[in-house]
């Protein structure tokens, strides 16, 4: 259960910036992470370089008993890089606050400095303005009490919006800056965060030149501090109270915090929210709770049941959502903008698989099904695509029950002097098993083949796989992982290295789905949501293409193409 637990207090952790070869003594700075562990409330500390137990006591206010009572790893001394759990104290607590006015001292004076350099350098006619990344137009004209038309028409402004970083005129004799608050200097309400998503999400016409171009603008700005930083929202029924906490979902977010600490090693300011859906019995209280206020992001739940709630609060709250794992809730996609539908659809992986097939005038296209009729919808679908394409095809329907008799029959149709393209146009373990054997036979009997079918069949044991290579089998699959693969290699040694066991496909998951979603939010801020449809991402498990459905919200048609080769290996793009 230990590993169990620290897997839980890692849902707190993220890595630190590395320190020099200084020989100074390192600083123990309290830790902002905390995990409750069989009911008692514990710092969560990342041992730094050169801290000692001494110094970690005195910053926490605890004594080194009750460090050394609540670790026993620690007979075997401090090891820097370790997760060790320090009880909260009151004087801990004090220590905090101590720390937070020190900090807070600190940047009014960085402040205080600024604002005196700005009024001495400014003009007497107006006052220079640095567009910050979270601002608008609209926002500005409300800070400094002027009209967006009176920015416009000062700065000769072909539009009425702004870019990050952009230094604009605010004409002083209509300009008042509305006064702040000393302890809010620096730091965005999460009122003003929600009305800055609304105004950045305000649907606007942009076409893929202008996007690409603005794209490459954005990812040359820094959308986030410190200070200020990204937020992310995970919700999973991760059960930690119980004995057997579902060990799915904690695999899931052992993959999504690879992904976070990679992308903080990435200069990304990460704060990560993790809410266990099974502690509440009643999900309102998550709502109630404001929770997820200030949220860049969502990230499940994963039921049907509780994600159409989540979702309508993502709407209206104009925060993203995704959906990392159940296939059934795309009918969300088409009233609402905010709502990402990672899992592609098998209709998506049968339309890729089927409609990139091409026939030249020395192939044919034959689509082999069942007699029986029980397949009918599935084998009029991949007709329906096929005539949509105007692609030429025959057609082989035939019983089973018949047995090997078949063959011959197929040997008839199926000649040796043209390349045959067939689709295995059935889901039926039975009928798909003796149709790739068919195919095999003809093969022998050099008939070229080129098989194409269901992602399934892949995993039917009653097929031999050295089968798909002979026949040169082409699948479309949501998921697949390319052991191969250099990036692949990488994952699962940082993995096996920081939880000592193999990653399972919802750690895959996890992983990817943050490295996309961390990716760009990265590059291009709050209002991603207007670019992803030209942000494409092939990962280790999935492949990431967003298509906004007319309006509304997005579904991901991004398949991992797989081709079985004849030299037995398998090709995956």
């Amino acid at each position: 259960m230990m590993k169990r637990y620290l897997i839980l207090a890692l849902l707190f952790v993220f890595s630190m910036s590395a320190y020099g070869q200084s020989t100074e003594p390192v600083p123990v700075r309290i830790s902002k992470e905390k995990a409750n562990i069989n009911g008692a409330i514990f710092y969560v500390h990342k041992v730094q370089p050169k801290q000692t137990v001494f110094s970690i006591c005195k910053a926490y206010g605890v004594t080194t008993e009750e460090l050394l009572n609540n670790n026993s790893t620690l007979k075997d001394g401090l090891k820097a890089g370790s997760i060790i759990f320090i009880p909260v104290t009151k004087q801990s607590i004090e220590n905090t606050a101590a720390e937070a006015a020190a900090n807070v001292a600190a940047a009014d004076t960085v402040s205080a400095i600024d604002d005196k350099a700005d009024k001495t350098e400014q003009s007497p006619d107006y006052k220079e303005h640095k567009v910050k990344w979270y601002e608008t137009l609209n926002s500005i004209a409300k800070k400094y009490n002027v009209s967006v038309e009176d920015i416009v028409l000062f700065n000769k402004l072909s539009k009425a919006s702004v870019e990050t970083r952009q230094i604009i005129k605010i004409p002083l004799n209509t300009a008042k800056e509305t006064e702040i608050v000393p302890e809010q200097k620096g730091v965005i309400s999460e009122e003003d965060q929600s009305r800055t998503i609304v105004e950045n999400y305000v649907e606007r016409p942009m076409d893929e030149a202008d996007a690409l171009a603005k794209m490459e603008h954005l990812k040359s700005i820094d959308h986030f501090s410190e200070r200020n930083p990204v937020r992310i929202s995970i919700i999973l029924p991760f059960n930690a109270q119980s004995t057997t906490p579902s060990s799915n979902y904690l695999d899931f977010y052992s993959g999504a915090l690879l992904a976070v600490n990679q992308m903080k090693k990435d200069g990304l300011n990460i704060s990560l929210n993790v809410i266990d859906l099974a502690n509440h019995s009643w999900i309102g209280e998550i709502f109630q709770g404001n929770m997820l206020s200030g949220s860049n992001l969502v990230i499940g739940p994963v039921e049907s049941r509780d994600i159409p709630e989540f979702a309508n609060y993502c709407k209206l709250h104009k925060i993203p959502f995704v959906s990392p794992m159940d296939h059934k809730a795309e009918y969300i996609v088409e009233n609402n903008r905010y709502f990402f539908q990672v899992p592609a659809s098998v209709q998506t992986q049968l339309a890729h698989l089927i409609g990139n097939i091409k026939v030249d005038s020395h192939e044919k296209l034959t689509i082999m099904y069942n007699a029986s009729g029980e397949e009918d919808s599935y084998v009029n679908n991949i007709k329906g695509i096929l005539d949509n394409n105007h692609t030429p095809y025959n057609e082989i329907k035939y019983n089973i029950l018949r047995g090997r008799e078949i063959t011959d029959s197929l040997k008839r149709v199926m000649s040796t002097n043209v390349r045959h393209k067939v689709i295995i146009a059935s889901e039926d373990e039975a009928f798909a098993s003796d149709a790739v054997r068919n195919m095999k036979v003809l093969s022998l009997s050099q008939v070229p083949i080129t098989l194409y079918g269901s992602n399934k069949i892949r995993n039917y044991e009653s097929i031999d796989a050295e089968f798909f290579n002979d026949l040169n089998m082409h699948t479309s699959a949501a998921y697949f992982v390319d052991y191969s693969s250099e990036e692949t290699v990488k994952f699962l040694s940082r993995y096996r290295a920081l939880f000592n066991t193999e990653p399972s496909p919802f750690a895959f998951q996890g992983y990817d789905i943050l490295t996309y979603f961390l990716n760009a939010l990265m590059d291009f801020g709050g209002n991603f949501i207007d670019y992803v449809t030209y942000y494409k991402m092939n990962l280790l498990q999935s492949n990431i293409q967003f298509v906004q459905i007319d309006g509304g919200g997005f579904v991901n048609k991004g398949i991992k193409e797989i081709e079985y080769l004849p030299d037995y290996s398998i090709s995956v793009r």
